[in-house]
């Protein structure tokens, strides 16, 4: 993975946990660890980065990226 979570706005030391990560690495969803984020998924991978608060919008994100509209950054 070549993204770095802090680069996006995931705090310094945040647990993330891979709930589906593609065979060479270059993709994933990951679980935040919930203290203090409301976004709980965040999709990364080949250059994209979006946080959704639930995995069913992941899913709905990746049948069709018009279903809703995702955080790019955890930033302010």
């Amino acid at each position: 993975m070549d993204s770095d979570p802090e680069d996006v706005g995931v705090a310094p030391g945040t647990s993330l946990f891979p709930v589906a990560v593609n065979e060479d690495g270059s993709q994933g969803v990951f679980l935040i660890d919930p203290a203090g984020a409301e976004e709980r998924f965040w999709l990364t991978g080949e250059g994209d980065s979006f946080f959704f608060r639930d995995f069913a919008d992941v899913l709905g994100f990746l049948a069709d990226a018009g279903s809703c509209e995702p955080r790019e950054s955890l930033l302010a």
